[in-house]
């Protein structure tokens, strides 16, 4: 399972988590087919361009995380 944990605004968790488990579940690789409209695009395009957080951080939350996960049950 793929997952976002160490964002540090909650509102960009929850949008990164919401893009990758729609983005691997429907084995999609173009956000203009996972976005619904192009406001949900832009959406996507914005979390990827957010100062707030790095590229190594969204990275990190693309990348196989099994065990961190299955901690918190």
């Amino acid at each position: 399972m793929r997952y976002f944990e160490n964002l540090k605004d909650k509102r960009l968790l929850n949008r990164g988590n919401s893009i990758l488990n729609r983005l691997f579940a429907n084995s999609i690789y173009s956000i203009r087919q996972l976005a619904e409209s192009d406001a949900e695009a832009k959406a996507i395009y914005r979390f990827l361009q957010n100062d707030n957080e790095s590229e190594a951080d969204i990275k990190k939350g693309m990348s196989f995380n099994p065990a961190s996960k299955q901690s918190q049950f």
